[in-house]
This record gives structure tokens, sequence and C-alpha cells, in this order.
């Protein structure tokens, strides 16, 4: 018995066997959802502001919620156009409840 119970554990090559809880697709939505809706309908709007540019990287910055109607998403995208290399911060106002978007603007930065 003993020797079944570590063959169970160890594995067959001597490692130990763990098994580790994945989280579930809900877990997951709930942790990205607020913010990746955003990130991609910000990149598709820095994709046609810069059609023949690399967007190499993003960050998202954050969300400010104003009131429980208005709502600013930030991105921040690495853009390269073949001689330099830039930074777009992209600001998405939108009301949450409707998915509504009233403003999308753009600010280039240097770093």
């Amino acid at each position: 018995m003993l020797t079944f119970l570590l063959a169970t554990f160890f594995g067959i090559w001597g490692t130990p066997v763990v098994h580790h809880a994945q989280p579930t697709l809900a877990h997951v939505s709930e942790r990205v959802q607020p913010y990746m809706k955003w990130g991609r309908y910000a990149l598709a709007q820095a994709q046609k502001r810069y059609p023949h540019d690399a967007i190499v990287d993003y960050l998202h910055v954050g969300r400010t919620t104003y009131s429980p109607t208005y709502v600013k998403e930030t991105f921040k995208f690495w853009v390269k156009d073949g001689k330099r290399e830039f930074g777009v911060f992209v600001k998405v106002y939108f009301d949450p409840h409707t998915d509504h978007v009233s403003q999308v603007l753009f600010c280039e930065t240097d770093h």
C-alpha cells in the first residue's frame, strides 16, 4: 500500500505530482473583463489613427469614474513608425451602463 501511495505521489519519474486548481472561465472573466473590452476598442481606434505603424505594446493605465454614467479608461500604446518610436495615450470616455462611447482622445508622448 505504501509503495502505491509513493508511486502515486511521486509519479513515474520520481518528481512529486502536484495538481493546481485552475481558475474557471468565470473567475478569469471577472478579473479582465472591465478593462479588456475597452482595451480592444482603444487598440482598434489607435490602429485607425496610425494605420501604417506597428503597435508593439500596450498598458492599461487605469479607470476614472466621474459619475455612475461617465467613466474614462486610459491606455498607453507603444508605436513604431520605422524612423521613431513613441507612446500614445488613448482615453475612452463612456457610459458603463450602455457602453455608449462619448469621446476618444489621443495624446502622443516621447516616453
